[in-house]
């Protein structure tokens, strides 16, 4: 099946797995599933920089002890006055529903982690062919 076009995001299968692997982080709030996934992948192997800056929270988050309902009011107060999110004309609590809304299975957690780092991986591998690099 050809893969359809568009400029629109939520049809960006990159942007779905990080969607869905954010989403269970905030939903099942597991201090375990997170460390799990950070030992797989960082923000920066994220494509899309809100998602990165998001796993990011999560895991300062986590850092600080926090799970379930006390990660999310973490990330919504986090992201309060967010310039991406008023931009887009969605508050905290909204992107956070959406994100929750799009979650991933846990069990599938893993998974997401690993097809992020994949598609880093493999955009990698494509500059450093664009690039010549051999090593």
């Amino acid at each position: 099946m050809p893969k359809t076009l568009t400029n629109d995001p939520i049809f960006d299968a990159r942007f779905q797995t990080e969607a869905e692997l954010i989403g269970a982080l905030l939903h099942y709030g597991d201090p375990n599933s997170y460390h799990m996934a950070a030992a797989i992948i960082g923000p920066e192997q994220f494509n899309d920089a809100f998602n990165a800056r998001l796993f990011g929270a999560i895991g300062a988050g986590v850092a600080e002890g926090l799970q379930a309902f006390g990660l999310i009011t973490y990330i919504m107060g986090q992201f309060r006055n967010d310039p991406t999110l008023n931009e887009i004309n969605i508050t905290a609590s909204g992107i956070v529903a959406k994100y929750i809304g799009m979650c991933a299975p846990q069990i599938g957690i893993e998974g997401c982690a690993r097809q992020v780092r994949h598609d880093w991986l493999n955009d990698r591998l494509k500059v450093a062919v664009e690039d010549g690099e051999s090593a």
